[in-house]
């Protein structure tokens, strides 16, 4: 099974109707893959929960995301926290 879940994403999707599993085994599977799967299942993931919400984004907002996402992706920029973030801006403004 690690090994079907291993390579997800470069299995077709049909095949994965195919295995039935709990949510606690998914996710144990999932724990047991390497980064860059379980990255991947998380993005799908996350796509499916935007793809409900029908979120309808201009053009120019989708580019700012994409290009943001590579350079995160490309560790062009460096992540901080989100309090930390609001703390810098309320400093600023004071």
């Amino acid at each position: 099974m690690k090994a079907l879940f291993g390579q997800l994403h470069k299995i077709p999707t049909q095949l994965c109707y195919t295995v039935h599993m709990t949510v606690e085994q998914i996710l144990r599977e999932v724990a047991a893959m390497p980064a860059p799967s379980r990255a991947f299942i998380a993005e799908k993931i996350l796509e499916m929960l935007d793809a409900e919400a029908q979120i309808e984004l201009s053009p120019e907002w989708l580019d700012t995301i994409k290009q943001r996402v590579a350079e995160i992706d490309n560790n062009e920029v460096q992540m901080i926290k989100a309090e930390d973030a609001l703390n810098s801006i309320w400093t600023e403004l004071d």
